[in-house]
């Protein structure tokens, strides 16, 4: 029986995952890349689930050399640039936790619990600034152990990644794996955690965050602050220019949103997508721009016909 191509893509992802080898490493790794650039965001989250659940988890240290070209350290190389990759998207919370909550059943050595950040951390042998990526977007998990373990390990990473950074010499414009290596939106989440005073809850003095804010206004002054960041550490500017908007509407609508199927979208949504007939208008406008053909309103109402049991495992 013929599948449909979002479906067989992603049945695709889940055999190249599962027989990664040293010899199809390279081929695998392109071929992986192309389903995620042709089905977008559903494909992206379904490699990031898939290597979740192949890779073991039970070792306290990263791979060796003599164990990065078994099967599990492949793996685990081609989740850490996964997660390198994803420190540039804007799905990166989304993504995140929908693979860590919706782990396949062959996963046996990762489960939710206070420590399952600085395990996955460890395991990975994850970079500072991926630690801190990994820590803030599962304090969105839909387990409460998985958030206490992000908010655990986020105190140690944040505090880590924010004294470099402001302890950083003028004369330093760039430190790789410092703050001021990381894109924007990273910057923007960071800051969306610890503003109005939750900077406490992750162990952060007042003065220690005031001069955090302070480096970031230098590096980032008003005439050249990216829109995500503006309102964040410019408050009293809360007005943004019509052409700021502009632009980053233009740049949102040429983002990897607009490669998304439209199912996809609508499941990414939830059920306030049809919480009224104005609610179902607002956000067809919202990601504007796109012709909504014959098939896009079948897999719509295909979307809205699934139940809550079914709604995590299906593939429009």
């Amino acid at each position: 029986m013929n599948q449909e191509p979002c479906s067989y893509a992603l049945t695709q992802i889940t055999g190249l995952v599962a027989n990664l080898n040293k010899k199809n490493f390279a081929a695998s790794s392109r071929q992986i890349a192309q389903f995620v650039k042709d089905f977008g965001v559903e494909a992206d989250r379904h490699l990031l689930r898939a290597l979740f659940s192949a890779i073991d988890f039970s070792s306290d240290a990263p791979p060796n050399p003599a164990q990065a070209q078994t099967q599990n350290g492949l793996l685990i190389r081609l989740l850490s640039e996964e997660l390198t990759g994803l420190l540039t998207k804007p799905q990166l919370v989304g993504n995140v936790c929908y693979a860590v909550d919706n782990l396949l059943p062959q996963q046996k050595t990762l489960k939710s619990s206070p420590h399952l950040v600085a395990q996955v951390s460890t395991a990975l042998g994850c970079s500072p600034i991926q630690e801190g990526a990994l820590a803030l977007a599962l304090l969105n998990s839909a387990h409460s152990d998985t958030v206490l373990s992000a908010e655990n390990h986020g105190r140690i990473c944040l505090a880590g990644l924010i004294e470099s950074y402001i302890n950083l010499e003028p004369s330093q414009s760039s430190q790789e794996g410092s703050l001021n290596d990381v894109t924007p939106e990273l910057l923007q989440h960071i800051l969306s955690v610890l503003s109005h005073g939750k900077h406490r809850e992750f162990g952060l003095a007042d003065s220690t965050y005031a001069r955090f804010v302070q480096q970031l206004c230098r590096d980032f002054p008003r005439e050249r602050v990216p829109v995500v960041l503006a309102p964040l550490l410019y408050p009293e500017d809360s007005e943004v220019s019509a052409e700021a908007v502009k632009a980053n509407s233009q740049s949102l609508l040429r983002s990897s949103v607009m490669d998304t199927a439209w199912g996809s979208l609508v499941m990414e949504i939830g059920y306030t997508f049809t919480a009224s007939l104005e609610d179902c208008k607002n956000h067809l406008l919202k990601v504007g721009g796109r012709e909504i053909s014959a098939q896009d309103v079948a897999k719509i109402i295909s979307s809205m016909c699934l139940t809550h049991a079914s709604l995590s495992e299906s593939s429009i």
